[in-house]
């Protein structure tokens, strides 16, 4: 699902970064659609929950704001899903 090229990486207790270079916001907006249905057709267990973001990085901005920005995108992402008519794990 990831291209060769992409860097792994945890980054906090249940946080991970994904580094996709060369993929601009379509290629990122693509992937996070098909991780999104993967998850549809399996699902996740009780209590746990996925959240999602992404920033591409802007001409002179460093890899540390480019990370806050993305960060910032999960948390939006992880508000939304709770603001979500969607069943919520306990």
């Amino acid at each position: 699902m990831l291209q060769s090229t992409a860097y792994r990486a945890r980054v906090g207790g249940d946080e991970f970064l994904i580094l996709m270079p060369e993929t601009g916001a379509t290629g990122a907006a693509r992937y996070i659609s098909r991780v999104r249905a993967a998850l549809g057709r399996v699902g996740l267990p009780e209590g746990l929950s996925l959240s999602l973001g992404a920033a591409t990085a802007e001409e002179g901005e460093t890899h540390t704001a480019v990370i806050v920005r993305a960060d910032a995108a999960m948390y939006a992402d992880k508000r939304r899903e709770r603001g979500s008519s969607r069943p919520k794990s306990a």
